[in-house]
């Protein structure tokens, strides 16, 4: 809780030192998405999705169009698993952590509607837990992160980003946010 509050007052300083120049996305929700083969080699769909949860706190350069930040999101769902010889669901949660740059594309109104593309690179803690064998323990993996991104943010407040969340083989999905936002 200590590093919680810390982190709180480090972000109020830097919005009071930087002025517009720092940006918060307070809050997003995601609905990831993914789909593979099974072992008959036909694709479907994973099963139970759960709410992707996140932050991200972004640095807009004063007369250019990127901002750079730390992106930090936390999501979970359950997916066949080919570790076991049997048919068997997992369940996953990553921890993902990434730097991100954006590119802002500033020609349309960037005070109403702002396109933007970006990516993120950096780690995830992926957890992994069989759902019905007894006795398994989990396991903890921690992957290379990539994640290509685009949406539009609109009057600086609400931001909608979709994104590929590639977190190594079997772990990576598809990602719809909703985001809300403060400073700019």
């Amino acid at each position: 809780m200590r590093y919680f509050k810390l982190t709180l007052l480090f972000v109020f300083i830097s919005a009071c030192s930087f002025g517009q120049s720092l940006e918060w996305e307070i809050l997003n929700f995601g609905v990831p998405f993914g789909f593979q083969k099974d072992k008959k080699g036909d694709v479907v769909w994973d099963q139970d999705k759960g709410p992707a949860i996140g932050t991200e706190i972004r640095y807009n350069y004063s007369g250019k169009r990127l901002s750079s930040g730390i992106h930090l999101s936390f999501t979970g769902w359950n997916r066949r698993s080919s570790r076991y010889d049997y048919d068997l669901s997992e369940h996953q949660n990553p921890f993902i952590f990434l730097f991100v740059t954006d590119y802002n594309f500033l020609e349309i109104n960037p005070k109403i509607i702002l396109p933007f593309a970006g990516m993120g690179i950096g780690y995830a803690t992926v957890r992994s837990r069989p759902l019905t064998a007894i006795g398994e323990n989990e396991n903890v993996k921690l992957n290379f992160a990539c994640s290509p991104r685009m949406g539009v943010e609109l009057f600086k407040r609400i931001r909608f980003t979709t994104e590929y969340q590639y977190l190594g083989k079997g772990n990576s999905f598809f990602n719809v946010k909703l985001g809300f936002v403060i400073g700019s």
